[in-house]
């Protein structure tokens, strides 16, 4: 499991001690700082990799909204936009899982 993987598991069990409180908009800013700083490190991420392209065909949406404005706009409550995030990775590995064997 790779460290982006690792820090949302993380997040996700206490997200106060990372991003201040369940919010979508401050997870989805972390994250790029995450991802830009191990870009620096040539340590690329590819955890979410396909994620963009799963939340528009789960919403069925063709749009260049990114994948948290696209789950906040279904999800107007900061906190369930935050737990319909982990719900949507949840189900975008297991597809992925599924489709490796």
């Amino acid at each position: 499991m790779d460290n982006l993987c690792n820090l949302l598991m993380d997040i996700k069990k206490c997200p106060g001690l990372f991003i201040g409180k369940p919010s979508l908009q401050r997870l989805y800013a972390y994250i790029g700082g995450f991802v830009h700083s191990e870009s620096i490190h040539d340590s690329y991420s590819e955890y979410l990799d396909g994620f963009q392209e799963y939340i528009s065909e789960y919403y069925a949406l063709n749009t260049d909204h990114n994948w948290a404005n696209i789950i906040e706009f279904f999800n107007p409550i900061e906190e369930e936009a935050f737990d319909k995030f982990y719900e949507l990775l949840d189900k975008f590995y297991e597809g992925i899982e599924k489709n490796e064997n």
